[in-house]
């Protein structure tokens, strides 16, 4: 397995956490804080 595979690879898993941030930051946003 190539270094690039591997980078690839850690990114798809991060991938759903990112988005799971993504969502929290607009609903934090539209909340008004």
């Amino acid at each position: 397995v190539s270094h690039a595979d591997k980078v690839k690879e850690k990114l798809d898993k991060d991938e759903p956490h990112r988005e799971a941030w993504k969502r929290l930051c607009r609903s934090f946003l539209k909340g008004g804080l």
